[in-house]
């Protein structure tokens, strides 16, 4: 037996639009409005014939979230100290031969 993805049909009571109320005979359960996986039987073969239900098409499974990195908080910028063979923070930065000058 094959199955056949069904959603509840759309009815029309005192010109109002409502979603049918439609009982799976096994279960008692009402049927899912995004629509469900039943076993083609004379039972959901007659439901659709009286259009209490619709043949549908399942909905595209959802995309699983793309788990965005992590990215630290910006830290302050460390405040410069300069190295023992420099005298002030301008000579250390100008200077070629110092270790903490700046990469150009």
């Amino acid at each position: 037996m094959s199955n056949v993805f069904i959603k509840p049909a759309l009815i029309t009571i005192e010109g109002e639009e409502v979603i049918a109320l439609v009982r799976d005979p096994e279960s008692g359960e009402p049927l899912k409005t995004e629509g469900e996986w039943k076993p083609r039987s004379q039972f959901w073969a007659r439901r659709i014939r009286d259009r209490d239900v619709i043949q549908a098409e399942p909905a595209a499974p959802a995309a699983e979230p793309v788990a965005e990195p992590v990215v630290d908080a910006v830290a302050a910028p460390a405040q410069f100290a300069p190295c023992a063979a420099c005298v002030t923070a301008d000579a250390c930065t100008s200077a070629e031969r110092c270790v903490k000058a700046p990469i150009a």
